[in-house]
């Protein structure tokens, strides 16, 4: 959107559900998923990434998390339990026999849908300020991307026309350089709006709200660390695992 177009939001951080999506196979991790869940997966040899990631929310002012899990999900519940153990009040959402898709699990987290949520996702740490991505989520637009410049290893989906945000995860342009960077602010209307159908991606309907102007963007700054590969499990162990003395 355009600056002068923005109204800035003023939210308490603690009061705004965050939504993680942790119910994938995880099937490009190979046989380091196959009696755990992504979300489980060590780290070092007291961590796991639930660990690091449920720690990070708390570290960003966030209080009332919804996990939704499919995969051995009763591992998960097992694990993190309530959220106590980390000062976070944790809930559960379940996918079921028939996994929902990013945009199914967000349509079935909530029985009854909050004003705003935050989505990120179970198997990435992000290096921003989650409150200044809320707030820079305009009153008028039903939902904010965060984004970044593309790294190498990846391949761009969104792009800025006259400021506004483009997205389009099937087919992006050519010439676009800039990549969803991972967290989402999701208004009650689009979360309502979303079909019933499952399983459904959330890109079709990201793509339809740039298409109406309707997509607020937050530019990062900084990358990602994730652990959908085993290389990048090497390089987010590296990066995290806190070493015995």
């Amino acid at each position: 959107m355009e600056p002068e177009r923005i109204v800035r939001m003023e939210v308490k951080l603690a009061d705004v559900p965050l939504l993680i999506l942790a119910g994938g196979r995880a099937t490009r991790l190979g046989s380091l998923s196959d009696d755990t869940p992504k979300f489980l997966i060590p780290v070092d040899d007291r961590r796991c990434f639930a660990d690091v990631q449920l720690e990070w929310v708390h570290a960003q002012g966030l209080r009332h998390v919804v996990l939704s899990v499919g995969y051995r999900a009763d591992d998960i519940r097992a694990y993190v339990g309530d959220g106590r153990k980390y000062g976070l009040d944790v809930q559960y959402a379940f996918d079921g026999a028939q996994p929902l898709g990013t945009g199914g699990a967000v349509k079935r987290a909530f029985s009854v849908v909050p004003p705003l949520i935050v989505v990120t996702y179970g198997d990435t740490i992000l290096d921003l300020d989650v409150a200044a991505a809320v707030r820079a989520t305009g009153e008028e637009c039903s939902a904010l991307m965060t984004v970044i410049e593309t790294p190498p290893e990846h391949r761009s989906n969104a792009t800025f026309d006259e400021g506004r945000l483009r997205y389009d995860k099937q087919q992006p342009g050519a010439d676009w350089r800039w990549l969803d960077y991972g967290l989402l602010v999701l208004r009650e209307r689009f979360i309502h709006h979303l079909p019933d159908a499952v399983p459904l991606d959330l890109a079709a309907p990201l793509r339809d709200c740039s298409t109406r102007d309707d997509l607020a963007s937050f530019r990062a700054e900084r990358p990602f660390c994730e652990i959908n590969t085993p290389e990048a499990l090497e390089v987010f162990r590296h990066r995290f695992a806190r070493r015995s003395t």
